[in-house]
């Protein structure tokens, strides 16, 4: 009788069979992508060659220890569009969910062809409860963000253009220190990426790191004003990093509320840590960079 492991091999093997031809070297920066962005009616933003498009949940107001979440900050849908050398698109994404909305979501994902590859928590006690439907499928670019289009038409997330945010914010400059990046200004909020410097493959192909597929660790800071703030993170690991980081967090203050998958098929597995906090912004930026420290992430100078 063949041995789990075999058989986990087998399978893999036969996946980049299948994938492998459309998987050689992705396309030089500059790929055309207005039919995806003239099906979804978002520009999107494009990094590492890959195409990312968010639809926040502006129709639900997400509710965290008393504070109203930013929806970049949990409730975000995003749609990654990977253009591949044989001139199909592979497509990795993230459907957030309200818990009426689970059943009828994942039936229109294999109405549609997809695949869901993941589906849970990222915080706890929240209010109302969300979830996240990870999907992947691979195709023509336009076709593939009118599948997405058809799965989120079985949510109430509005499909119109969003506007932008224009809240006032903090000067972030004590938390830009402390965590070495420079971070993108969002109302309110604050995000920041730290990619992995280790080689990231899937079905034997090099993936980049990069928050156009969410293969990069991300953190957030949303302003409450007096120098405190409610921070929100995602950070990536592999298997011998994922207690040291989850350890960290938690001699922080921090509250680690999952430790899961995303993807399937990818090498080395990653794993995925979600956590929170409440506090002085420099002391929650000053734990998130602890535990960064603890991967493999890459990471400026804390100054």
């Amino acid at each position: 009788m063949p041995t789990r492991r075999l058989v986990v091999r087998t399978r893999r093997m036969l996946l980049s069979l299948a994938f492998g031809a459309s998987l050689a070297a992705p396309p030089a920066e500059g790929q055309d992508f207005q039919g995806i962005r003239s099906v979804l009616g978002r520009e999107g933003s494009v990094d590492e060659g890959v195409l990312r498009v968010t639809f926040p949940r502006t129709d639900v107001e997400v509710m965290l220890a008393g504070v109203a979440l930013a929806p970049e900050a949990l409730a975000q849908s995003w749609f990654g569009f990977w253009p591949l050398a044989d001139g199909r698109t592979m497509l990795m994404g993230d459907v957030v969910v309200l818990v009426s909305e689970i059943q009828p979501v994942m039936e229109e994902i294999y109405r549609q062809k997809l695949e869901v590859t993941a589906l849970h928590n990222h915080l706890i006690g929240t209010e109302p409860t969300v979830m996240f439907m990870h999907i992947r499928g691979m195709g023509e670019g336009a076709d593939l963000a009118r599948k997405v289009r058809a799965v989120l038409g079985r949510t109430a997330t509005p499909l119109a253009g969003a506007e932008e945010d224009e809240r006032p914010t903090r000067d972030w400059s004590d938390v830009r220190r402390i965590l070495g990046a420079e971070g993108e200004v969002k109302g309110g909020l604050i995000e920041f990426v730290f990619p992995r410097t280790d080689r990231l493959m899937m079905h034997g192909q090099r993936m980049p790191s990069t928050e156009a597929l969410e293969t990069a660790s991300e953190f957030a800071l949303q302003d409450l004003g007096d120098g405190r703030a409610i921070a929100v993170g995602e950070y990536i690991v592999i298997e011998e990093e994922a207690n040291p980081v989850m350890r960290t967090l938690k001699e922080h203050g921090y509250n680690v509320t999952a430790l899961h998958n995303h993807m399937l098929d990818e090498e080395p597995r990653l794993l995925f840590v979600h956590f929170w906090g409440i506090g002085e912004a420099g002391e929650l930026a000053r734990g998130a960079r602890a535990a960064l420290e603890r991967t493999n992430a890459r990471l400026g100078s804390s100054r």
